[in-house]
């Protein structure tokens, strides 16, 4: 079906340093901030951000896909109240209770 109506995205935080990974959950927008180790949640309602998790490493520049450890560019999956998060450049994944 095709539509003439153009969706105007809206910005839902600035100034993240390297924002990787995104997901959902609890009325939160998780986001691995990579650039400073952290995993913070925005209030999807207010926008306050909070951090959950710091002290993690992400690659931040261009990834070399030939090597294994970032095939998952810090991706996040939610279950029930843990964050998995692939540590993308690290080869690690990290748990953390949300």
């Amino acid at each position: 079906m095709e539509s003439d109506n153009v969706i105007t995205p809206r910005v839902v935080k600035e100034g993240l340093s390297s924002p990787q990974g995104l997901a959902v959950a609890g009325g939160h927008l998780y986001v691995v901030e990579a650039g400073t180790g952290r995993l913070l949640a925005i209030n999807l309602s207010g926008g306050d951000t909070r951090p959950v998790a710091t002290g993690m490493s992400f690659s931040t520049g261009k990834l070399d896909m030939a090597d294994t450890r970032n095939w998952a560019r810090s991706s996040i999956l939610i279950s029930g109240k843990t964050a998995y998060i692939g540590g993308a450049g690290s080869g690690n994944v990290y748990k953390i209770g949300i």
